[in-house]
């Protein structure tokens, strides 16, 4: 079901309808946006680009088939899948144009391509059940790969350690093994093995965006906690600063999570200037003081 993973607990703002929303309905607007890009990926791998494009712009969702980034939906997931099994059934005319003429030399270059006109029938509850079946599907995908975040973790933590001491960036195996679900030797990267056979198509990119969600809400909490906390202010305002420089909202690049976890665990200490009873340093890594 769409609850499987309502216990995860993720997300927050920008859009005002999303600014009351439990943690829950976040995850689930994001799943239920990649499962609407999930499906207008494979209409158009079968051809049928006049479903992809009406469901990719349905309820005012214009550029969601190639948007990559959290906060998608314009409204509430459950409000949309109420709509779309809603939605009346529809005819749309498409235009196309026959290139090859029949009986005659498809090569002649004086023949010019023959154009034609078909009714198209759009059913979206049949869609919606579409889309509620590819979510159950990522859904599963999201369990199984949240056991890799913890393991990411602790590899981005000891690789930054190590570029500490040695004063470089990393081999590229380092690499590789801190970044498991992207690597060239994961199951997606083969296209005929069994595993990757069952995947849904934006496996990695599904899990990139959970990745990037649940680094939000990690920030947001901690916003939330330090904010309240007069003996952190100095970390609040740090955590405030690096947000406000380093956004993860709206469109963005693949692996944004992991470059911005990067980018916070480059940040030097700080120190606070406080006399020197209360003197403190104050590290990214470990926030504290104030």
């Amino acid at each position: 079901t769409l609850a499987l993973l309502a216990a995860v607990g993720l997300a927050l703002q920008p859009k005002p309808f999303l600014t009351h929303q439990t943690a829950s309905t976040h995850l689930h607007n994001l799943l239920v946006q990649r499962a609407v890009q999930t499906c207008c990926f494979t209409s158009r791998q079968c051809r049928d680009n006049p479903t992809a494009q009406w469901l990719g712009e349905f309820a005012g969702h214009a550029g969601l088939e190639e948007f990559h980034g959290i906060d998608g939906l314009r409204v509430q997931w459950d409000e949309y899948l109420a709509a779309l099994l809603a939605a009346p059934e529809e005819g749309i005319t498409v235009q196309s144009s026959l290139m090859r003429h029949r009986g005659l030399s498809p090569s002649n270059p004086y023949l010019q391509p023959t154009p034609m006109e078909y009714e198209h029938r759009i059913v979206p509850s049949v869609l919606a059940e579409r889309v509620m079946a590819t979510a159950c599907v990522i859904a599963i995908e999201w369990a199984d790969d949240l056991t890799l975040m913890h393991a990411e973790n602790d590899r981005a933590t000891e690789r930054h350690r190590q570029s500490v001491f040695s004063s470089g960036t990393g081999s590229d195996e380092e690499r590789r093994l801190t970044l498991p679900v992207f690597c060239d030797a994961t199951r997606d990267s083969d296209p005929d093995s069994e595993e990757t056979a069952s995947n849904t198509p934006y496996r990695d990119g599904n899990y990139d965006l959970l990745k990037l969600l649940a680094t939000r809400q990690a920030l947001r909490g901690l916003q939330a906690e330090y904010d309240g906390n007069l003996g952190r202010r100095r970390s609040s305002e740090f955590l405030h600063r690096f947000a406000s420089a380093h956004p993860l909202e709206g469109e963005r690049p693949r692996h944004a999570a992991d470059a911005w976890m990067e980018a916070l665990l480059d940040q030097p200490p700080l120190i606070n200037r406080a006399p020197l009873v209360n003197r403190v340093a104050t590290s990214p890594n470990a926030p504290s003081g104030g």
